[in-house]
């Protein structure tokens, strides 16, 4: 018995190992991809390259089938990807660690000064379970397009 509590943990301590190695390797890079998106946004780039951009750091960053940008507001309450990188489902937090992404579309706001610019529309691939930290990213990502899309209204009400 105690060889087979041994055995437990030792696989699950090889688990974690493999998982933290991951988060160090995809950390760098993707804090890489934000520094880049930043540049995009801070030179006079145009709004659409950084959306292409984005999208497509998304669609990566998150193991998407789809992704892409509406100015629109909501019709219905699709569930929403938070800030701290939770995801809401109206009153209802979805467990993503456990349950994985849901199959139905996700918005993403995207924010500037707290005020909404838009959304990205996300397509998950079925039992995708994205990191917190990934989430997380996804969100400043997000927010970084809303700063971009929001600089020409900023600059005329000067």
């Amino acid at each position: 018995m105690l060889l087979l509590v041994v055995g437990v943990a030792v696989t699950e301590l090889a688990h974690w190992g493999r998982r933290m190695h991951r988060v160090a390797t995809f950390g760098g890079a993707w804090s890489d991809q934000v520094r880049r998106t930043a540049e995009l946004v801070v030179a006079d780039a145009a709004p659409d390259a950084v959306l292409d951009q984005v999208a497509d750091q998304l669609t990566a960053l998150l193991a998407l089938r789809g992704c892409r940008f509406v100015r629109d507001a909501p019709t219905d309450h699709p569930p929403e990807l938070r800030p701290d990188g939770s995801l809401r489902w109206g009153p209802t937090v979805w467990d993503v660690e456990h349950l994985g992404f849901p199959s139905d579309e996700i918005e993403l706001p995207t924010r500037f000064q707290g005020r909404p610019v838009g959304r990205f529309l996300l397509l998950p691939t079925p039992a995708s379970v994205p990191s917190l930290s990934s989430r997380q990213t996804a969100v400043v990502l997000a927010d970084l397009v809303g700063a971009k899309l929001a600089a020409p209204r900023q600059q005329l009400s000067r």
